[in-house]
């Protein structure tokens, strides 16, 4: 009987020692790992700090993009543009004739169509450089700022001109002017500081 239990012993003792050996084993692979997920983190921070470098000197050279912003400057460019667009040839005495013949449903469409016209001249042209796609944050109330000012100055120039006696009238031909007014406003407005 003791050979059997010296050899339980010694086989028990072999399989200690190759579990001491995986223990060891795993505990050198579990370190490496470890090590290796910290490089990894480290690389990481670096290249985040590298980005936000970079991304501080593009926002110094680049600084903001013009469009963007709503002055009185803007406006009064956009008053300009509307004005010229209606008055050059007298445009607006065209305007009264034809606001004449067309239906209501016509020059309401023209509303529609003229604030659409401004929006696609400003995107096509002012925005185009524009990467991300933040368009529709600044592009609304830019496109709403140029027509309500075309409308207003078209307005102004009907009333200088005393080419309207009714509301309905007012209303007709502003709708029917708002397509050269809004195309000379956001011509205007892309112009330079």
């Amino acid at each position: 009987m003791p050979k059997k239990r010296g050899s339980k012993s010694s086989k028990l003792d072999q399989i200690n020692k190759k579990l001491d050996k995986l223990i060891r084993i795993e505990s050198d692979q579990s370190e490496d790992q470890e090590e290796d997920s910290e490089k990894i983190e480290n690389l990481e921070k670096k290249q985040i700090k590298e980005l936000e470098e970079l991304e501080e000197n593009l926002i110094k050279e680049i600084g903001d993009h013009p469009i963007r912003k709503i002055t009185q400057k803007d406006i009064a460019k956009g008053v300009i543009g509307a004005f010229v667009g209606v008055i050059s040839h007298f445009v607006f005495v065209e305007g009264v004739h034809l606001a004449e013949i067309l239906s209501l449903t016509r020059i309401s469409f023209m509303y529609i169509v003229s604030f659409f016209i401004g929006a696609i001249f400003l995107y096509a042209t002012g925005f185009r450089k524009v990467k991300q796609i933040r368009v529709l944050k600044f592009l609304p109330l830019r496109v709403t700022v140029i027509y309500i000012v075309s409308l207003i100055t078209i307005s102004l120039v009907l009333t200088l001109f005393n080419q309207y006696n009714t509301i309905e009238e007012l209303y007709r031909q502003v709708g029917v002017l708002s397509l050269p007014a809004i195309v000379g406003a956001s011509a205007a407005d892309l112009i330079g500081d």
